[in-house]
């Protein structure tokens, strides 16, 4: 028999938000049965259907989430929390998955060409040493004086990822940082469709 668990968030946007299941990220679970740790926003409360394919044939199964009992926060906040944290999770998606397409292109042009230097200004190669990104919340964003995608990316999650602790909505702080996040992933997004559309 196997079995699976889901940790009630949102799938990770790369590989390098998911906290391997080591001893020193355990707090005390047991060593070696300890699930991984995902660094992405809650799923909200509602329906869900869980989906399980073996041999080229699916099962499907609803599943309904259910808001603590506990919490009194008003429903139109808990909406705006949901909402928010949706539009930072697709932006941070999407700007991710404009990334990896960047360096697909840069890597079929010339290096040292100016074409690949201007993509390379807003989708700068990976880190040698491939370090992974880091825990809840605490990745920095876009530090530069340039936004990259993947900068603009860290940005928006870690945006997404500041309301997380707690079910209540969010502050006036967490949403102008939200705001901020977004403004600069339309940017540097607009900066790469430009670019993308100038090789085609």
């Amino acid at each position: 028999m196997h079995r699976f668990i889901w940790d009630l968030h949102f799938d990770p946007v790369t590989v390098g938000d998911t906290v391997p299941n080591s001893d020193e990220e355990a707090n005390g679970a047991v060593p070696h049965r300890t699930y991984t740790t995902v660094n992405a926003p809650w799923a909200p409360p509602g329906n869900y259907t869980v989906r399980l394919t073996v041999n080229g044939q699916s099962t499907t199964q609803p599943l309904t989430l259910r808001l603590d009992p506990r919490v009194k926060t008003p429903a139109a906040g808990l909406t705006q929390l949901a909402n928010l944290s949706r539009q930072l999770y697709d932006a941070a998606v999407a700007t991710h998955a404009a990334y990896l397409q960047a360096r697909s292109l840069a890597s079929s042009l010339a290096e040292g060409s100016a074409a690949r230097a201007r993509i390379d200004s807003i989708a700068p190669p990976p880190a040698r040493g491939g370090g992974r990104r880091g825990g809840f919340g605490r990745r920095g964003g876009a530090g530069g004086a340039t936004v990259t995608l993947n900068g603009a990316s860290d940005a928006l999650l870690a945006a997404a990822m500041a309301m997380q602790s707690a079910d209540v909505a969010p502050t006036a702080a967490e949403i102008a940082a939200a705001d901020r996040a977004k403004a600069q992933a339309s940017a540097v997004m607009a900066r790469w469709s430009s670019l993308r559309n100038a090789r085609q």
